[in-house]
């Protein structure tokens, strides 16, 4: 975790010396790239949670700052739903981070094998301010996964990512 502090915080660095952001919101546009704000599983944060990543997108109100909802990070803080986050970022969501945690770390666990996030939830939200966006499994895979199980692991994924965009209400 130590890294990923410090680059969070090395990023709330850059924003404070940006002023108003518009020295990236200028590269962003000269690149054609869109940014995209993740919410962090940290307290310690000004952006850890959905609604601060919200704030923040408005402040800019500019098109190359959006949203990623990372599930996972959200579902970390008690108080956070999947409604409740996807209401708060709307129409910013363009990536979705799916993945699972039981409300502790962020353990990047298999969506509908592992967890408890509530995805018909998130999927009834994500329908009702039409999120078109890239829907992402961010999972964490065993790191030692022998050779001859490889496309076996794959079709698990591939049917775990296929039922949960189903049961969220989703086609592939």
């Amino acid at each position: 975790f130590s890294e990923l502090r410090e680059s969070a915080a090395w990023v709330e660095k850059y924003l404070a010396e940006d002023g108003d952001g518009n020295q990236i919101a200028d590269y962003a546009k000269e690149n054609g790239v869109t940014i995209c704000l993740e919410n962090m599983p940290m307290l310690k944060f000004s952006m850890g949670k959905p609604e601060a990543i919200a704030r923040f997108i408005e402040e800019m109100n500019d098109e190359y700052f959006q949203g990623c909802l990372d599930t996972g990070h959200a579902h970390i803080f008690r108080d956070v739903t999947m409604k409740s986050a996807v209401e708060c970022m709307g129409k910013h969501i363009k990536v979705i981070h799916a993945h699972d945690n039981m409300f502790n770390r962020d353990l990047h666990l298999y969506p509908l094998v592992y967890g408890n996030t509530d995805w018909a939830e998130l999927g009834e939200a994500l329908r009702t301010v039409g999120f078109d966006g890239i829907f992402e499994l961010e999972l964490n895979p065993p790191t030692r996964l022998p050779d001859h199980l490889y496309n076996e692991h794959a079709r698990l994924i591939r049917k775990i990512g296929g039922r949960l965009v189903d049961m969220m209400g989703y086609e592939l």
